[in-house]
């Protein structure tokens, strides 16, 4: 039988992670639908909700722009270009970067409170993979205070922390099932003063996005079933000035890191050394 969220609040067992997952009928066990969805993709009975309007400006941060400490801003016109030019692959990681997210979310008739965590790779950039993305000039001595890194990373939400709770206009509703997504970037350290900048992936050719979406099952009251699909963390961590290219100023290796903080929603992101 299918496990619902109704009005009462359920407690979650622990299920094990996937890429992608989804509840399935007659057990809670999770299989793997599709690396990620992207913003503009569909699913055959499945509705696509543009959640940026939603969203509430407001967003803060704890700490100063990056324009107003010591760190080298990574230029935008070097991030969207760079994620098709350099490969940093089976190389060994620098640093880490780790975003905690909290939110919750009211729709029409539902409204989700989740996780999510992002996860951020940082690979120090070879001086010619810095000539190559125009960060220095061919034949140019890198400074030596200055080092680069290319960042991966994946936004995922946490299917152990998403509640689906229905409201006026539902009998019940669940979590359907949630992808992944990718993002990239650059970095700059000066020091201990980390400065990152990151973009969500393109997918493909198309250049569709891979953002991360959280879609819900809802019953009405006529018992009538819809998906209805979120994509609550795209405009979420844009607002927050977390992805979108905005240059996040950190300090390696603190524990308090940064906060960030729209009206429905908050995380704080912290960056250390690896090894």
């Amino acid at each position: 039988m299918w496990v619902w969220t109704s009005a009462a609040r359920v407690v979650r067992r622990g299920l094990p992670w996937l890429v992608v997952i989804a509840l399935v009928s007659g057990s809670c066990d999770v299989q793997v639908r599709e690396r990620f969805r992207t913003e503009d993709s569909g699913a055959t009975g499945t509705t696509i909700v543009e959640d940026e309007a939603v969203v509430m400006d407001g967003a803060t941060t704890s700490t100063p722009g990056a324009d107003s400490v010591r760190g080298i801003t990574v230029p935008r016109e070097v991030l969207e270009g760079s994620d098709d030019k350099i490969s940093v692959l089976g190389r060994l990681v620098d640093m880490r970067a780790v975003l905690e997210w909290s939110q919750t979310f009211t729709a029409r008739n539902h409204e989700l409170e989740f996780d999510s965590l992002v996860e951020l790779d940082l690979t120090l950039l070879r001086v010619d993979e810095q000539e190559r993305l125009g960060i220095l000039s061919e034949g140019e001595a890198p400074d030596p205070q200055i080092r680069w890194y290319s960042v991966t990373g994946t936004v995922r939400h946490d299917v152990n922390r998403a509640t689906c709770i229905p409201t006026e206009g539902a009998e019940a509703c669940k979590i359907a099932f949630i992808t992944d997504g990718a993002v990239y970037g650059l970095a700059s350290r000066t020091g201990e003063t980390v400065v990152l900048a990151i973009l969500w992936q393109d997918v493909g050719r198309s250049g569709q996005l891979a953002v991360s979406a959280l879609a819900v099952d809802v019953r009405d009251g006529r018992g009538e079933t819809s998906t209805v699909e979120h994509n609550v963390l795209l405009s979420s961590l844009e607002r927050a000035r977390v992805v979108g290219g905005s240059s996040i100023t950190l300090t390696a290796g603190d524990d308090e890191g940064r906060l960030f903080r729209i009206p429905d929603g908050q995380g704080r992101l912290t960056v250390f050394d690896v090894g």
